[in-house]
């Protein structure tokens, strides 16, 4: 018999995502909710990027009552990192442009357009940062001054689909570098700037050679693209620093991002 045991791999407040291995055979991934229909998104969003030819893997099981669960086969391998070759990161670029290449449902947070949505999420995250310890003055930010120039070409650019949540550690690098996707429930229509932003907040020394491979594969840039991105860095290291206090009860990395952000003075 084997000693193998279970390993959580991440755990939320309703939600729980182990390891297990399927007696002797393949390991496998089991997510699990105590609600139902948990993963209904998650499926749709990998069948749809399976069928344009994604390196994403379709379930194995899923169960849609509750308590509701998501099998996937594991994918061996190491998150994208910097230190990945800059042929690996170009190839992550390549897949971003593949993703917009799709489309999908429009979801803009309840608003009529991808601008009025990044408004309102700039502003809350504004008023977290002024009261986020030791309370940042903002006061000079022109983080929503910018949106006013921006939002015109951000709208134009929602021609396709988008990750919106594709981090590092949900781009699986094999032993042969080739890239797999992993929990791609977010999928929806946007700006592929944000795609490229969501990775420049954990690796920033990445970002030139996946936007070159994003533009090789075709990617569509669009007007203002690298003012975009650095908007939506900003944004996204905010709501991320705001996740790991508020949620992980991780302080640490929300310090950290909080001092990078502050350190680059991005905004000015």
């Amino acid at each position: 018999m084997s000693n193998w045991m279970p390993r959580v791999l991440a755990q939320q407040e309703d939600r729980l995502t182990v390891l297990f291995r399927e007696g002797e055979g393949r390991p496998i991934v089991v997510k699990m909710s105590p609600k139902a229909d948990e993963f209904g998104r998650e499926v749709r969003a990998r069948t749809l990027l399976a069928k344009a030819g994604m390196p994403v893997l379709l379930p194995s099981g899923h169960q849609r009552i509750a308590p509701s669960t998501l099998t996937l086969p594991w994918i061996p391998g190491d998150a994208l990192s910097e230190r990945h070759p800059r042929a690996v990161c170009e190839r992550v670029g390549a897949l971003l442009a593949r993703v917009h290449a799709v489309r999908t449902d429009s979801n803009f947070g309840g608003n009529a357009t991808w601008s009025q949505w990044m408004a309102g999420w700039s502003r809350h995250a504004l008023a977290w940062w002024r009261a986020a310890p030791p309370g940042e003055d903002v006061a000079n930010v022109g983080f929503e001054r910018a949106l006013a120039d921006l939002g015109p070409s951000m709208d134009a650019a929602c021609d396709g689909a988008i990750l919106f949540d594709g981090r590092p550690d949900h781009f699986i690098v094999g032993a042969d570098e080739q890239v797999s996707m992993i929990d791609v429930e977010e999928l929806r229509t946007g700006d592929p700037a944000m795609d490229v932003a969501v990775l420049g907040v954990w690796i920033p020394q990445a970002v030139s050679a996946i936007v070159a491979g994003f533009i090789a594969a075709g990617g569509r840039t669009g007007e203002l693209f690298d003012e975009r991105v650095r908007y939506y860095t900003i944004l996204r290291t905010l709501a991320a620093a705001e996740w790991h206090r508020d949620h992980l009860n991780d302080d640490r990395t929300s310090k950290h991002l909080l001092d990078t952000l502050n350190a680059t003075r991005w905004w000015t």
